[in-house]
């Protein structure tokens, strides 16, 4: 009997460290084509490996509802969205608070905020003023994206303009929304700033095709953009991840600026101290005309008034 005992104490010791050991996964949002995003995100992996000792550190760019589904089966431990898509995500989900918010460096500056930039091809001499988009063909990429729908609207709706019926939605990645507009599909494009800097960077766009309408001059900000800033990108664990395990990587994510061999291989991003998401909270409560309630609606039609449900 004690040798059983002393058997099973082992089978148990040796499954308890296997699977403190399994390997973590990171979910990232697809706002650019997967390619690019595992490109830039994989080395974020390498580096939370060697600060967690050696244990392994997957990868899953996921869109929008793949995000989402994921989250709610716990299927990964860890992820980088957007704050709005945080915000609805924590409605459903018993999230930790951001762990860190994301920085993005470009040349000499380094903005741990964003915005979204309203775009429409450069000939289009009739479409100056946001006023001109009230009768316009427009795509976006989603309903839950900040940066690709959301800040465009709340600056539309504070100057009392109403989104045209004619608003479709293309789905990630938001090089859609530019493929769309230069096309011809549609009169103009909501993208979040910096979308248009990088396809251009990466010889996809000829910048020069394309013109930013309502064009804010925010000093310091290194990209073209047509709203206020929000909070740039949280990233956050979920509630089964161990609590040492959450300490290290926020460490981690905290003390990457100090290693320039792994901020320089993630496109020029790195993590700072969270940032309040307050702000976009305000900006869901602005644009949402529901309340909340025990019965889960959804409604993504621009024209519902309701951005995400419950919206706070």
């Amino acid at each position: 009997m004690i040798r059983r005992l002393f058997g099973l104490a082992l089978f148990l010791a040796a499954f308890v460290s296997l699977a403190a050991e399994a390997p973590l996964t990171i979910g990232v949002l697809t706002h650019r084509p997967t390619e690019v995003v595992t490109a830039r995100w994989q080395p974020l992996t390498v580096y939370l490996s060697r600060a967690l000792g050696g244990r392994e550190v997957r990868l899953k760019p996921a869109g929008y509802a793949e995000l989402t589904e994921l989250l709610d089966r716990q299927a990964i431990d860890f992820a980088l969205t957007n704050p709005s898509h945080f915000i609805a995500l924590r409605q459903r989900n018993p999230l930790t608070g951001a762990l860190a918010t994301m920085i993005v460096h470009d040349g000499d500056h380094s903005v741990n905020a964003y915005g979204g930039a309203i775009i429409v091809r450069r000939e289009r001499a009739d479409i100056r003023r946001l006023a001109d988009l009230s009768d316009k063909r427009i795509v976006a990429v989603a309903p839950s994206s900040l940066g690709g729908y959301l800040a465009q609207r709340k600056e539309l709706h504070e100057k009392g303009i109403a989104l045209p019926r004619a608003l479709h939605f293309v789905g990630e990645p938001q090089d859609k929304v530019v493929e769309a507009v230069l096309r011809g599909e549609a009169d103009a494009g909501f993208v979040r700033s910096g979308v248009i800097e990088a396809m251009s960077r990466s010889g996809l766009l000829d910048g020069e095709r394309l013109r930013v309408i309502n064009a804010q001059n925010l000093p310091g900000f290194p990209h073209a953009v047509s709203t206020r800033l929000y909070p740039e990108w949280p990233f956050f664990a979920l509630p089964h991840v161990e609590e040492d395990v959450v300490r290290r990587v926020t460490a981690a994510l905290l003390l990457l600026a100090d290693d320039p061999v792994f901020r320089s291989t993630l496109d020029r991003r790195g993590f700072g101290v969270a940032a309040d998401c307050l702000p976009v909270e305000n900006l869901l409560r602005s644009l949402c005309v529901c309340r909340p309630s025990k019965r889960r609606r959804r409604s993504h039609s621009p024209t519902s008034g309701c951005v995400t449900s419950p919206c706070w």
